[in-house]
């Protein structure tokens, strides 16, 4: 479907930039729609799928990137349905969170939603919170409303419920699925649940009790398999190891330039790149939109996993720990994964995953791997019993995910508003922007996103 880079520039109804998560998931929905459209999407890398990588390791799958979908109804569901991919749940055990708290293990309280209790009762006897942090909690069911206009949600918590609950029971959670400092996060995006609530957050969330919970699910071999029949499903019209170097507008749409020399015209164009890539490509036509997306907050990780033989470690029941960031630690989180995906991993073997954040500890990121290693295995001895790893696992990702600060769903509707504004000369075309930073975090989201982006294009 791609021009020789010395033929005139071939014309397609869809270009797709960015074979990530996202982008598969808008050229799947677009055809499954449209069949005879004429879509074509781009990848930069040799590889599609962005994020997700799954390794395999003695007989072990072990996701480095996003291990879970999380699905609040039946529709996320749909794709892995349509395209045959065999989905599981993860064991029990995820039922189980573990916190870290003065360099000791306690479980999570039950009943609470993003670490917030639905009722007092739930913080009366976890030995995670002290006397005082009890009866400063307690103090929300009291204190009369105020306005939480402009506040981020660790200004709300801690408003509510004092700093101690805030600092160990909702921080460990928030930023272990959103990242970033929890006082400077927006609520509308991170935990809608608590949006305009002025009054008592205990009282608010106590509405909530009795409501689903999301699905949790995942392909049996690994995430990888999810992308893997995507990509087939979608054949010839994958383009891998082409990158996008430039974006014209033309009377009746676009023409993309790539690096090898090659173009091609296109009505519509849906841009599916992390923010900051996007913004490279598109500040050139549109410097407002391109100084909007920089305003995008990207934070990085680093995923280590480590293969023990089962024998030689002792770990705490349940799926992994969450470390609140008052804890000091490299990580976040901890994953036991052959806790929460036992059908993944012999019987004989533990595999730990800890995902670092260069925020709590630039020096440990910035190590070759070595150096790595041995600095996370002397964090995670610091909760744990590890003996030696048989073997590890390194994956360092520069865009993570968006980070949704304060401010940050406004940012992404202007920059949208922005990019369909664009549209081409005299009133063709369209442009789009897709994505985890747009549609929302995890596969979950984009894959939404994907579907709800395709159906307005056939519209």
């Amino acid at each position: 479907m791609t021009a020789p880079a010395d033929s005139p520039a071939e014309t397609i109804d869809t270009l797709i930039v960015g074979g990530g998560m996202a982008g598969l998931a808008v050229a799947w929905n677009l055809l499954r729609r449209a069949p005879d459209r004429r879509v074509l999407l781009v990848e930069a890398e040799g590889r599609v799928g962005g994020n997700v990588r799954t390794v395999r390791h003695e007989g072990s799958v072990v996701d480095l990137g996003p291990d879970v979908l999380v699905a609040r109804d039946a529709g996320t569901l749909e794709v892995c349905e349509a395209l045959g991919v065999a989905m599981v749940r993860p064991s029990a055990a995820v039922r189980c969170v573990q916190v870290v708290r003065k360099g000791r293990i306690s479980k999570m309280p039950e009943g609470l939603v993003l670490g917030v209790p639905r009722d007092f009762g739930a913080l009366a006897t976890t030995p995670l919170v002290s006397l005082r942090g009890k009866l400063r909690a307690a103090c929300d069911l009291l204190m009369p409303p105020r306005s939480t206009d402009g506040l981020s949600l660790g200004q709300i918590v801690e408003r509510r419920l004092g700093r101690e609950v805030k600092d160990v029971l909702v921080e460990p959670l928030v930023a272990g699925m959103h990242g970033g400092d929890l006082d400077r996060l927006e609520t509308d995006a991170v935990f809608p649940q608590l949006s305009g609530v002025g009054g008592s957050v205990i009282r608010a969330l106590a509405s909530t009790r009795g409501a689903q919970p999301p699905s949790l699910r995942a392909p049996g071999g690994g995430m990888q398999a999810l992308v893997n029949a995507l990509a087939r499903a979608l054949g010839d019209r994958v383009v891998r190891g082409r990158r996008t170097v430039a974006l014209a507008r033309q009377p009746d749409g676009f023409r993309a330039s790539f690096a090898d020399g090659g173009s091609v015209r296109a009505r519509t164009v849906v841009v599916a790149t992390p923010p900051p890539e996007t913004a490279a490509l598109l500040g050139p036509i549109a410097a407002e939109l391109g100084d909007v997306l920089r305003q995008v907050v990207m934070r990085s990780s680093t995923s280590v996993v480590l293969g023990f033989g089962r024998g030689d470690v002792s770990l705490p029941e349940g799926s992994g720990l969450l470390v609140p960031r008052i804890e000091g630690a490299a990580f976040p989180s901890i994953t036991f994964v052959h806790a929460k995906w036992p059908t993944r991993v012999r019987d004989d073997l533990a595999v730990v995953r800890a995902v670092v954040d260069p925020s709590r500890a630039p020096d440990v990121v910035t190590g070759d791997d070595d150096a790595l290693i041995e600095a996370v295995l002397r964090e995670l001895r610091r909760f744990v019993k590890l003996g030696e790893p048989r073997w590890a696992a390194i994956q360092r990702f520069p865009y993570a995910s968006a980070v949704a600060e304060v401010g940050h769903r406004a940012r992404v509707r202007e920059a949208r508003e922005r990019a369909a504004s664009l549209g081409g000369g005299g009133g063709g075309g369209a442009l789009h922007l897709a994505g985890a930073a747009f549609d929302g975090p995890g596969i979950a989201g984009v894959l939404d996103g994907g579907k709800k982006l395709a159906e307005a294009l056939t519209a």
